[in-house]
């Protein structure tokens, strides 16, 4: 069964590279790039800071961090390593960026074991990155708030 998961940059460094184990490592632009290390089945790594200006998903192409380019690579890299069984993504924090590829990697096949942790996906990058795979990214919490209201039940 194909699994995802993400991480801070901190717990993704300390984690042992594995043949048979994709990584996609999303770097602050200003920061140091995450050690990683070699051993990957495939890595990719990228620049890009965690920003969202305005509406995420009104102009996805005007100049701001994440770009569509970054999605696109994003997507491509999980294509290319459609077989793979284990896809790792790490961003400094391991709560938006990383959370929102995750997001995609499920939609995609690659079972995430739990949506709810990626609460704090970035929109703007769920945005690009739906674009740039023709896919629908529901966040976590649209997920919640698309189900129906039950009244209470009443004890008395």
């Amino acid at each position: 069964m194909k699994r995802c998961d993400f991480y801070s940059k901190d717990r993704a460094e300390a984690i042992t590279p594995h043949p048979d184990v994709c990584m996609i490592s999303l770097n602050d632009v200003y920061g140091p790039v995450a050690m990683i290390g070699r051993g990957w089945r495939d890595l990719l790594t990228l620049r890009f800071n965690d920003t969202y200006h305005g509406d995420c998903c009104s102009d996805l192409r005007r100049g701001s961090n994440p770009e569509l380019h970054h999605a696109q690579e994003i997507v491509t890299f999980i294509r290319r390593n459609a077989d793979c069984d284990t896809i790792l993504v790490h961003c400094h924090a391991g709560q938006c960026r990383s959370a929102a590829v995750a997001l995609l990697l499920d939609v995609m096949g690659w079972k995430l074991a739990d949506r709810r942790r990626a609460h704090a996906a970035n929109p703007r990058l769920v945005c690009l990155l739906s674009e740039a795979a023709d896919v629908v990214i529901a966040l976590p919490h649209e997920a919640v708030r698309a189900q129906p209201e039950v009244a209470p039940t009443l004890w008395w």
